[in-house]
């Protein structure tokens, strides 16, 4: 499992500077990630493995930042199921990191939404998140599906990402996770659960 995601990661290192050095033009290189996942994907169905590592194995690869700081990073489009189900979970993440001075959150779409679109999604998700265009920064993480929830640690550096419907539990311990803090969810974390969205 490991040598998956190692390979995919260095894929990815040298598509970046064979693009930077014009090597090859930026639409070209997403084909290569996906042929690679698909064929890691085949690979590993054919001998009974997982093709994702359960939510503990990826737990186990973050390394937290020693200041307790971290960035998230929603990645949504307008048209996504999932992502509307996983809005009111999203919400409360949100509602958590607004507490906490040491973390910062915003929602980035896929490409440009008109403020009408995006006011009445809000409406109809309760999604008070900040909401900005994020395709450029989607393509720097490689961002292909979503929902993609990527936390990054910017003291070292790195960033991590789950894709996929998320519960606010499995939010929460990544968040956690990443800052380097017990994940327990306390009286405090059990209120903004119960709290309509």
């Amino acid at each position: 499992m490991d040598f998956f995601f190692e390979v995919r990661e260095l894929t990815n290192l040298i598509g970046r500077a064979l693009i930077a050095q014009q090597v090859i033009d930026e639409d070209e290189w997403p084909g290569v990630t996906q042929m690679i996942n698909y064929e890691f994907a085949e690979s590993r169905k054919a001998l009974g493995s997982r093709i994702k590592p359960v939510n503990a194995r990826a737990l186990e690869r973050i390394v937290s930042d020693p200041k307790g700081e971290v960035e998230i990073y929603f990645f949504m489009t307008m048209n996504c199921s999932w992502c509307r189900k996983m809005a009111p979970d999203v919400e409360r993440l949100w509602r958590v990191a607004q507490r906490d001075k040491k973390v910062k959150m915003v929602g980035l779409t896929m490409g440009k939404v008109p403020l009408a679109w995006l006011e009445e999604y809000r409406s109809y998700t309760g999604l008070s998140l900040p909401v900005y265009e994020g395709a450029r920064l989607a393509n720097s993480f490689g961002i292909r599906f979503v929902p993609a929830l990527v936390i990054v640690t910017p003291n070292r550096k790195r960033a991590y990402l789950k894709t996929g419907q998320q519960s606010f539990a499995a939010m929460y311990e990544f968040l956690r996770k990443a800052q380097g803090l017990p994940a327990e969810i306390s009286p405090e974390i059990e209120a903004v659960m119960a709290e309509p969205v």
